[in-house]
């Protein structure tokens, strides 16, 4: 058995499921635990425009609640409700625009509660064999 090194995300839950390959010997074995360095943080800019800010302001107070109402889709806000949602940024828009007559609103991409999974590797199918 060759050591090997893995790197995992760990979510708020702590948990975190190790399926080890077919030939690791069972018995006792070594797990080491080393945090790596934050990855850089997203920084976000409050428009300038102080009527757009207000409604910047409103989105991301709603952001908890709007992950789990419309996560995986864009969303805009207009005094802390939503006025249009959707996946295509430019139907929002047109539709939020339409709902506020020019007033200001802010839209933004919102990201679902259990947030993305990237998946990578090879499927192999072998034939089943049947004596």
């Amino acid at each position: 058995m060759v050591p090997f090194h893995l790197e995992a995300e760990v979510p708020e839950s702590r948990e975190v499921t190790l399926t080890l390959p077919l030939d690791t010997p069972m018995g006792r074995v070594q797990i080491q635990v080393t945090p790596l360095p934050a990855p850089p943080t997203t920084t976000l800019f409050r428009p300038t425009d102080p009527a757009v800010a207000t409604e910047f302001d409103s989105f991301m107070r709603l952001l908890p609640s709007l992950r789990i109402t419309h996560g995986g889709h864009y969303a805009a806000v207009r005094s802390d409700q939503v006025i249009a949602s959707g996946v295509f940024l430019d139907t929002v828009l047109r539709l939020a625009r339409m709902a506020t007559n020019g007033a200001p609103f802010f839209c933004g991409w919102v990201e679902p509660p259990e947030g993305y999974a990237f998946r990578s590797g090879q499927l192999v199918v072998e034939d089943e064999v049947v004596p």
